[in-house]
């Protein structure tokens, strides 16, 4: 388990950027896909703009548990390179 601060304004580009910096994912080779779980019954929930950012931190604001509930999924995608398939990296 990894935490993040992260300036909430920037919102999206901003989480993208804290992980990137925090879990050292080199950006020429990889892309990142985020998602969070709300529930075992659910499948997890992609953010991946502003508005996907805002309804996240409402849902954790509003939770006292907040390290342990809505924990962030991210998966890692190779950004595709000539004559190159796409490989997810878990």
């Amino acid at each position: 388990m990894e935490g993040i601060i992260y300036e909430s304004s920037s919102l999206y580009s901003g989480l993208v950027s804290a992980i990137k910096l925090q879990l050292m994912i080199d950006v020429n080779i990889n892309d990142i896909e985020i998602k969070y779980i709300v529930s075992d019954q659910c499948p997890p929930v992609s953010i991946h703009n502003d508005v996907g950012v805002r309804v996240f931190l409402d849902k954790k604001k509003a939770n006292v548990d907040f390290f342990t509930k809505y924990p962030l999924c991210i998966t890692l995608k190779n950004i595709p390179m000539e004559n190159q398939d796409s490989v997810i990296v878990v």
